[in-house]
């Protein structure tokens, strides 16, 4: 229960950022995403009934045999033609590919009657993943006409991506087992997080191009500061949940908070 409450909160910061980042604070439409988020986070991050082989009905039976998994299932399609309604086209769309990539990396796709899954090809999960989520801001904000919008989802997903990455390094094992190439399991945990860092200073970056709001990108720019914190401590221990989980979960909240004092400060 404490990791889905920690993932949704994670999700509903970069949507909200997104939201406040428009400066139109519709409570309708915040209620219809937090609940398409919700439903997302449950049916993607807090799978209890799944069935690996078999037929896609079967798949699809055994999924909906669980009857929260059901109920989820039900309310987010029910939602589909309210949020079509209600939301920009950019909003909709963007929202139905975050979905769409958020489980696209655990299938299983056959080519010459052979199997093989996306997570299975180094680092493409956590790519997915961190895209997924760094275009909540956009759902959120409603639109692709600003840059500087752009440029902070994308410095999102680069966060997002290093955040999945630091969820790898303790299942290391585990993965190699599985036969999931993760960079953990490539290059071990050591280097995994030297590179981590690299990507962590380097996302830096985008927030020097950036420039139309100087005070917000200098805020922004403490989320590197977090996360080299975050890694530091991580490097000396893979299996704290502390700074594995709630730390690393709590990046996405930091993009909220950053944005709520800039829209207050505007």
């Amino acid at each position: 229960m404490k990791k889905t409450v920690l993932f949704f909160s994670a999700a509903f910061s970069l949507l909200m950022t997104g939201v406040l980042l428009n400066n139109t604070l519709n409570v309708y439409k915040i209620g219809l995403l937090t609940i398409g988020v919700l439903c997302g986070i449950i049916l993607i991050y807090d799978v209890k009934v799944v069935l690996e082989k078999g037929s896609v009905l079967k798949k699809v039976r055994c999924f909906l045999s669980c009857k929260k998994q059901a109920f989820f299932s039900i309310l987010l399609i029910a939602l589909i033609p309210l949020a079509f309604t209600t939301l920009s086209l950019t909003s909709f769309l963007t929202f139905a590919l975050c979905g769409v990539l958020g489980v696209a990396y655990s299938f299983t796709f056959r080519i010459n009657k052979k199997a093989y899954k996306l997570k299975e090809v180094l680092i493409l999960k956590n790519v997915l993943i961190g895209i997924a989520w760094g275009l909540l801001i956009v759902v959120g904000y409603g639109s692709l006409d600003n840059d500087m919008v752009i440029y902070i989802t994308t410095f999102a997903s680069i966060q997002v991506f290093i955040g999945s990455t630091i969820r790898d390094l303790p299942h290391e094992g585990l993965d190699k087992n599985k036969g999931v190439n993760s960079l953990p399991v490539s290059i071990g945990g050591k280097k995994t997080v030297l590179v981590l860092h690299i990507i962590n200073f380097l996302s830096l970056l985008l927030l020097v191009f950036a420039s139309q709001n100087v005070n917000y990108m200098l805020l922004l720019s403490l989320i590197v500061v977090w996360r080299f914190a975050n890694l530091l401590v991580l490097s000396h221990n893979y299996q704290s949940k502390l700074w594995g989980q709630t730390v690393n979960l709590l990046t996405c909240v930091m993009f909220l908070f950053i944005t709520f004092i800039q829209y207050l400060w505007n």
